[in-house]
């Protein structure tokens, strides 16, 4: 798939646009949404199909976006501030030449060629990179013009930079998690709300717990590590990887560390979903009075921290979760009439499609381009080949799905799946509806792939040895396997000792099963030894046989030289592999005829579910000589946009 990008468009979209969101009497910058934005081949695609058609399938993940940018615009506006795409164009250009000169040595057309080399070229990427920086202008632009300057401001700025009293600490934290609660059938609000406040008070005295342990002496990274739930924190043996920002802390973490010592411990609080105790390892005062004029200085001057954007969103949103609304699952070819109906709200502030779709076509626009594409020349290809989908099919898919990622991330819990997806501002349906386009696009490719499947004699008989082994033979290889039992969590041995421990879980092993080997050679079955000693839980239950065929090649030498000399019957001597060991016996070899399962064979061959290889082939196959022309109008509502317009 080949990408273009006219730069002419460019230099047009990106001259005279300048936000003036004061003036809400001026009419909106007219742009005709129809305009085309895309080409796909001989298809031409116009800015609200391709809008519509991103709110569908990226809309979902973009909800807070959306609502960040609504804000930061109403408030710009209410500021009288302005915004020009120039200054963003400009700051991309000095980011640009500061690249050439220094990876291509002052020589723009190298960089050019690089960008063509990646799947770009000049014109998008100014178009999109100058989109991107214009947003960050937008929020550095109000966090500049909210700052304060009065003796109350440079305190609060005195405090943000230097600590809370100016007393910057160095800390080392424990963090314990509050593990998601899992509702009972049916439980109500009340019965939510009661098991929630127990699950907090839970964390709270085991958090306490360890701070009495602390205050009375024992070892705080001990206990890190050991107890504490953030893995950033307990590899730096408590020590936070960031330094402490009085605005990202609870306000009463603030006002402990306004008088503690060094040494002395501070908490519990509550941040999020967790509680936090903490060690005050050291201090670093900074009278307010030597650094008022720096304060001053930065107030004026310096861009916004990461800091003082989190404040500023945390102010403007007071609370509100912005949430999506029924119309945004709206299929995209009944939405283009349907532009100004809302599809996320704040508070009672609707979000229109229009506005996710300004926003999605500056800043996800380029990205997703690929994937529009890539549906755009699917879906032709199977209306030409007259492969339909049903809904059922649709649904069916994404329920196995589900079910997948269920197992796989929460161990068949379906309330645990439905927790996390609570706690990211998502129901089951919006996870669902969110799945459609990806899962009829995947299931589309693999129709086509399947009704143009050819299976040959050669293609069942190489499934046959595959699965049954060389000429259908395969060993019956029984196995025994036994580990070194891990230490404690927490423990920490010097190398001596864990040499010295290793060396002694050797014995022990090497001890039983060679016990087992001579029970062996007196009589006794190996698959019950199995079941009974085994600890691999993947052949234990079934005596030590493999659920599938054996396969030699995949064992180290040792291994395979030490089954090789064994005849039928016999048991090996202790194998070791890398830090476990293993007993073998050979109880003969297992022959599969081709001709009793050839028929079964082919028919799964035929009804095969493609694999994600062959199904990416096909897309790029197809997409291979299709060149795809992005214009970067695109981008232009985003740059005109206003509160106002919206």
């Amino acid at each position: 798939m080949i990408f273009r990008a006219p730069l002419i468009a460019l230099t047009l979209a990106l001259a005279g646009l300048p936000l003036r969101a004061s003036q809400e009497a001026e009419a909106p910058r007219a742009f005709d949404e129809s305009v085309t934005v895309l080409r796909i081949g001989d298809r031409e695609v116009a800015w609200n199909e391709y809008g519509a058609w991103l709110v569908r399938v990226a809309g979902i993940r973009h909800v807070d976006d959306t609502a960040r940018e609504h804000v930061v615009l109403r408030e710009l506006a209410a500021a009288g501030l302005e915004v020009t795409a120039e200054e963003a164009r400009a700051q991309v250009e000095a980011q640009a030449e500061r690249r050439i000169a220094t990876a291509f040595e002052g020589d723009r057309a190298k960089w050019i060629d690089e960008l063509e080399r990646t799947g770009s070229d000049e014109a998008s990427f100014f178009a999109e990179h100058t989109a991107e920086v214009l947003g960050e202008l937008r929020v550095q632009k109000l966090v500049m013009a909210r700052r304060r300057t009065d003796e109350a401001g440079l305190r609060e700025a005195w405090e943000t930079l230097y600590g809370p009293g100016g007393r910057q600490p160095e800390l080392r934290g424990l963090r314990i998690e509050i593990e998601e609660v899992i509702y009972p059938e049916g439980a109500d609000a009340t019965g939510k709300e009661m098991l929630d406040r127990a699950k907090r008070k839970q964390v709270e005295r085991r958090s306490s717990e360890l701070l009495r342990r602390a205050r009375a002496g024992e070892d705080f990274g001990e206990l890190v590590l050991e107890n504490s739930d953030d893995a950033a924190s307990r590899e730096l043996d408590g020590y936070l990887p960031e330094p402490y920002v009085i605005t990202d802390w609870p306000a009463e973490m603030a006002a402990a560390l306004r008088t503690a010592k060094e040494g002395s411990f501070v908490g519990p609080f509550f941040v999020g979903n967790a509680c936090w105790c903490f060690q005050v390892v050291s201090i670093v005062e900074t009278p307010f009075e030597s650094v008022k004029e720096r304060i001053v200085d930065h107030l004026r001057n310096d861009p916004p921290s990461a800091a003082e954007t989190r404040v500023l969103f945390t102010q403007l949103l007071a609370g509100q979760v912005p949430r999506s609304l029924p119309e945004l699952w709206t299929d995209p070819t009944m939405a283009l009439e349907r532009m100004d109906r809302p599809v996320a709200a704040l508070g009672d502030t609707a979000l229109s499609r229009r506005e996710m779709a300004t926003w999605l076509t500056a800043r996800r626009g380029y990205a997703e381009a690929p994937l529009f594409a890539q549906m755009q020349l699917v879906e032709a290809r199977a209306a030409s080949a007259g492969v339909e989908l049903s809904e059922l099919a649709v649904q069916q898919r994404i329920e196995a799905d589900i079910a997948a990622r269920i197992e796989l991330e929460h161990k068949g819990d379906k309330r645990s799946w439905i927790a996390d997806l609570t706690a990211q501002g998502k129901t089951e349906e919006d996870f669902r509806l969110g799945q459609e386009p990806r899962t009829r696009h995947g299931l589309l490719v693999e129709q086509m792939l399947l009704a143009e499947r050819v299976v040959t004699d050669e293609d069942v008989r190489a499934l046959w040895e595959d699965r049954y082994g060389p000429n259908g033979e395969s060993p019956r290889i029984r196995v025994i396997l036994r580990r070194p039992t891990p230490l404690p969590r927490g423990v920490k041995p010097t190398e001596e000792q864990m040499r010295q421990y290793l060396t002694s879980q050797e014995l022990e092993i090497t001890t039983l099963l060679n016990e087992l080997i001579g029970r062996l050679e007196a009589g006794e079955d190996f698959a019950t030894l199995a079941k009974r000693y085994s600890q691999d839980d993947v052949t234990k239950d079934n005596g030590g046989l493999q659920p599938h065929r054996f396969r030699l090649d995949t064992w180290p030498e040792n291994v395979r030289m030490a089954l090789q000399a064994l005849e039928v019957g016999q048991v090996s001597n202790v194998v070791e592999v890398g830090k476990d060991y293993y007993i073998f016996e050979n109880s003969g070899v297992t022959t599969v005829p081709l001709e009793e399962v050839a028929e079964g064979l082919r028919k799964e061959l035929v009804e095969r579910r493609p694999s994600s290889i062959e199904v990416a082939r096909f897309i790029a196959n197809l997409a291979r000589d299709v060149e795809v022309t992005i214009d970067p109008a695109l981008v232009e509502p985003y740059f005109s946009a206003t509160a106002a317009q919206r």
